[in-house]
């Protein structure tokens, strides 16, 4: 996994029926996951979750994730190994979360050590 971009707090445009609450601001994380593996897989958004200095753990918002353009919303993608896939997903985080970071939790039973990403936040 690799974050091009993060954005907090995100605001869709203004004509979107879905939009976030003061204490429950966007957080929007462009990303690039590669599968390093030597066999196909599929990824979701689903695999992703972020956490905070307290180890709480936020949950893709599926909701948030319908203003993003099909061609950048990451919700569920067939790689190859070694495929590449970029795009977009929104997470809603409490406005006085800290420590954020972007958590791969891989498939259930998997016991490889899980990718962190320090989102700075």
């Amino acid at each position: 996994m690799k974050i091009d971009t993060r954005t907090m707090p995100y605001r869709p445009a203004a004509s979107s029926p879905y939009q976030p609450t003061d204490d429950q601001p966007w957080l929007d994380i462009h990303l690039e996951v590669t599968n390093v593996g030597e066999a196909g897989r599929a990824f979701s958004m689903e695999d992703l979750e972020v956490r905070d200095a307290a180890n709480e753990s936020f949950v893709p918002s599926i909701v948030a994730s319908y203003d993003i353009p099909k061609e950048r919303n990451l919700s569920l993608v067939d790689l190859k190994a070694g495929e590449v896939e970029t795009g977009e997903v929104i997470f809603a985080i409490p406005k006085d979360a800290k420590g954020l970071r972007l958590v791969f939790k891989g498939l259930l039973g998997d016991d490889t050590p899980q990718p962190v990403i320090d989102l700075g936040l």
